[in-house]
C-alpha cells in the first residue's frame, strides 16, 4: 500500500483588516459653489435694490405729473371761465358803447342770403328778408 494519506492543512489566512478609509481630498468643488452662490446671492440682492430704487423714482415721477395735470387742469378751467366772462353778449356791448359804436338804423342794415339765390345779377343787397 502506499503512504496514508497526510491530511493537509492550510496556513491559516491572515485576518482581514479594513481597508485603510481615504479621507476625502479638500473640496475644490465646495469652495467654486459657495463663492458661485454668493455671487448669484449678492447679484439678486443688487437687483432687487436697483428695482427698488426704480420704483420709488417711478413713484415720485408719477406724482409730480399728476400735481402739475392738476394745476393745468384748473389753469384750463379758469381760462374758459375767463373766455366765458369776455364772450358774454352784455359785457361786449358795454365795450362797444364805452368806444363809442353804435347800432345802425335799421333802413341801412343790408341782409345776404346764402344759397341758390346768391349769385344773381343786379346790385347786390338791395331787397330786405
Amino acid at each position: 500500500m502506499s503512504a496514508p494519506a497526510r491530511a493537509v492543512r492550510y496556513a491559516p489566512r491572515p485576518a482581514r483588516r479594513p481597508a485603510p478609509r481615504r479621507r476625502p481630498a479638500p473640496h475644490r468643488g465646495r469652495a467654486a459653489f459657495l463663492a458661485l452662490s454668493g455671487l448669484l446671492v449678492g447679484a439678486m440682492v443688487l437687483g432687487l435694490v436697483v428695482l427698488n430704487v426704480r420704483v420709488t423714482q417711478s413713484s415720485f415721477r408719477l406724482d409730480e405729473l399728476s400735481d402739475r395735470a392738476e394745476r393745468l387742469t384748473r389753469s384750463v378751467e379758469m381760462r374758459r371761465l375767463s373766455v366765458a366772462r369776455l364772450s358774454s353778449p352784455a359785457r361786449i356791448a358795454r365795450e362797444a358803447r364805452r368806444l363809442g359804436l353804435r347800432l345802425p338804423p335799421p333802413s341801412s342794415v343790408v341782409y345776404l342770403h346764402a344759397g341758390e339765390h346768391s349769385f344773381r345779377s343786379g346790385p347786390r343787397g338791395t331787397e330786405a328778408p
